[in-house]
Parts: structure tokens; C-alpha cells; sequence
């Protein structure tokens, strides 16, 4: 009798050690989908990280407006680079900020979302708008678009162009 109850309080352990397994390995499949799909992407929200993720977004157009491309290559993402076979001579093929532009220019993002690769290494995509300075106030130019990587550990940043319909399609906005 006592054979009995011993095996079946070992089965009993066995199931549950079975489906706790079940449920973690589920949750981690979860979370690989969630990746793939950019749920784990998420507004963001603090102050801190919203002012330094513009400043550095500023840094990069006020490159672009001076046309200073060692300085653009140097923050400009290296795999964006690579892909699109992105030198000194075709760099404004790809970037742009808009053509005969005279004055400083400035990025002011209104929509921020960040992805969080590790505690120091997170992913912004930010959309806003490109505005020149004049004597009378800002004018608006046009919608803008980045990705910017943010490694808080080394103190590095890139950057790399982005458009609308990414945007959308990556943040699952409807508007």
C-alpha cells in the first residue's frame, strides 16, 4: 500500500515537472514571437532618455545640414552602410534632409518607441518633424524618421534613416 502511494506521489511530482517545463519553454517561444513582431517595442516615456535619444538625433541632422560626411559615416549605422554599399560619394543618395536648405535645422520628435536589447543597449525609433530656424520662428519642413542604437555602456550612438511605412508597419500604428 505504502509502494502504491509512493509511486503515485512520484508520478504526481513527474506531471508537474512536466508542465512547469511546458510553461517555460511556451513563455520563451512567447517572447521570440513578441521580437519578430515588435510587441516587446514600447513607448517611451522618460524624460532623461527622451532628451538624450534627440539630442543625439540632432547631432546626426546637424551633420547633414553642415554636410559634414566624415562626421555623417561616422554615425551613420555600419550595417545600413554595408547593405547599401554607402560611401563618401553617394552618401546623399541615401540621406536627406531636404534640398537647398539654408539655416540651422532641427529634429523634434513627437512619437518615441524604444526596444531594450540589454540593460545598456536599446533601440529607438522615433518619428517627428524637420524644422528650420529663421528670425520669425521655426518653419516646419517635412516628417522625419530614424532608428537610433544607443549604447549607454560605451557612450556610442547610430543612427540609421527610416520612413513612414516602416514605421508603421514596425509600431503597428493605424494613423
Amino acid at each position: 500500500m505504502k509502494d502504491k502511494r509512493l509511486y503515485s506521489w512520484i508520478i504526481i511530482a513527474i506531471l508537474i515537472l512536466c508542465f512547469a517545463i511546458f510553461l517555460v519553454v511556451a513563455k520563451k517561444n512567447e517572447q521570440r514571437n513578441h521580437e519578430k513582431t515588435g510587441y516587446n517595442i514600447f513607448i517611451t516615456t522618460d524624460y532623461s532618455t527622451f532628451f538624450t535619444v534627440s539630442n543625439c538625433a540632432n547631432k546626426y541632422i546637424s551633420y547633414i545640414s553642415n554636410n559634414d560626411v566624415s562626421r555623417i559615416l561616422n554615425v551613420l549605422n555600419k550595417d545600413y552602410i554595408k547593405e547599401n554599399n554607402i560611401d563618401s560619394n553617394n552618401l546623399y543618395n541615401f540621406i536627406s534632409i531636404g534640398n537647398d536648405i539654408n539655416g540651422n535645422v532641427i529634429y523634434k520628435i513627437e512619437k518615441m518607441y524604444q526596444k531594450k536589447y540589454s540593460k545598456y543597449y536599446n533601440r529607438f525609433y522615433t518619428k517627428g518633424s524637420l524644422y528650420i530656424e529663421t528670425p520669425n520662428g521655426n518653419t516646419r519642413l517635412s516628417n522625419y524618421y530614424l532608428i537610433l542604437n544607443i549604447d549607454s555602456d560605451n557612450m556610442t550612438f547610430d543612427v540609421t534613416p527610416f520612413n513612414s511605412q516602416e514605421f508603421k508597419e514596425l509600431i503597428h500604428e493605424t494613423n
